[in-house]
């Protein structure tokens, strides 16, 4: 499809509804996973068990 509406625009992907909720939604995921692994880490500390970076959850 030559310069249809679908597809990407000078090699960028077109922003779309779709795309801003998957944003959103995965800033949400990294905030949670930095307080899980800070909670995490707390109680692992505690009892000698292994720590979790945020990236590792």
């Amino acid at each position: 499809m030559k310069n249809g509406k679908k597809g990407c625009k000078d090699g960028r992907a077109r922003s779309t509804g779709r795309a801003v909720e998957g944003n959103r939604a995965s800033g949400e995921a990294t905030t949670a996973k930095r307080q899980a692994s800070g909670l995490w880490n707390a109680i692992a500390e505690e009892y000698e068990l292994t720590t979790r970076r945020a990236e590792q959850l």
